[in-house]
C-alpha cells in the first residue's frame, strides 16, 4: 500500500491514502501505535453512540486532520 498524505484520527499520528477508489484507508504512522490507533477509534465510536442517543439525526465527522502529502521518497510501504 502506498500511502498519499500524513496526519492525524483523534490524538493517533495515521498515514493515509486517499487514491484507493473505495475510501480512504488509514493506518498508525508506526506499528508500535496500533494499539493506540484502537483506543482512539473505540472513543470515537462511544461518542458518536453517546451523541446519537441525544441527537438521533447527528452525522458525525471523522476526526481526521491532514497536516501534508507524502512525496515518492516517503512513501512507507505496509
Amino acid at each position: 500500500m502506498k500511502y498519499t498524505h500524513k496526519g492525524w484520527f483523534f490524538m493517533c499520528p495515521v498515514y493515509l491514502n486517499a487514491d484507493d477508489g473505495e475510501g480512504m484507508v488509514v493506518d498508525a504512522r508506526w506499528s508500535c501505535l496500533d494499539w493506540w490507533f484502537t483506543v482512539n477509534e473505540w472513543i470515537f465510536r462511544l461518542m458518536v453512540f453517546l451523541r446519537t442517543m441525544i441527537d438521533p439525526y447527528y452525522e458525525p465527522a471523522f476526526p481526521f486532520l491532514v497536516t501534508g502529502e507524502l512525496k515518492d521518497g516517503q512513501n512507507k510501504t505496509s
